[in-house]
């Protein structure tokens, strides 16, 4: 699976929430009341081919429907595992974005996958788009990952326009290599141990991560 980025912009995620910095991507009252007040006058409806949603159940329903190529969110939504409890086979191309009102002020809404695992395969040659969005807990901590999707080998996913917010920090093998540099205590060490070489301060250690267990 091939991922591609267009005018993304990474952003650091930190444990403890910070007051001292405006969050761009937070669909505030005054933008979602704007929404209302031009869809009303509009009297815009879903056409063919397009979705319209505000919530997490609405968007696995969309994306489970083969006629529609684009999904348009209004609000921040963040995924429930319950809506989302049986896995998704994507066939076709499709776009999921801000709805265009809001694109087109430049405000961007919160997709927060809550790090649901293994959810959505795509199939060889199509692409997932996202665009005019801001993603939350949707990779691993380490790599590039998405977690939301299954093996999809031949499928493309497109950030277009797409804030995404992650850990900061080293690299998977900048992180082992440091960790394989440090010095070892004498004795019993707690690094695993090649089948070869006994527990002392000089056995060759062999360094290792396990991935976060996700919903």
């Amino acid at each position: 699976m091939t991922v591609r980025s267009s005018f993304s912009v990474l952003r650091r995620h930190d444990s403890e929430a910070r007051c001292d910095q405006p969050v761009l991507g937070r669909t505030h009252a005054g933008s979602v009341l704007l929404l209302g007040l031009v869809l009303l006058l509009l009297g815009e409806t879903e056409s063919q081919g397009v979705a319209v949603v505000s919530n997490s159940k609405e968007l696995y329903a969309a994306l489970n429907v083969s006629d529609v190529a684009s999904i348009h969110l209004t609000q921040d939504i963040a995924l429930n595992s319950q809506d989302w409890a049986a896995p998704l086979r994507i066939g076709r191309n499709v776009t999921v974005g801000a709805h265009p009102v809001l694109a087109v002020i430049q405000v961007y809404v919160t997709l927060d996958c809550a790090s649901l695992a293994r959810r959505i395969s795509l199939a060889p040659g199509v692409s997932l788009t996202f665009r005019f969005l801001e993603l939350n807990n949707y990779v691993t901590d380490v790599g590039f990952t998405m977690l939301l999707l299954l093996p999809s080998p031949g499928a493309v996913v497109v950030y277009d326009n797409v804030i995404q917010r992650r850990r900061a920090g080293f690299e998977g093998k900048r992180n082992l290599a440091d960790l394989q540099a440090l010095p070892r205590l004498p004795g019993r060490s707690s690094a695993v141990i090649t089948s070869n070489s006994s527990n002392n301060s000089s056995s060759q250690q062999r360094a290792f991560y396990l991935p976060r267990f996700c919903p």
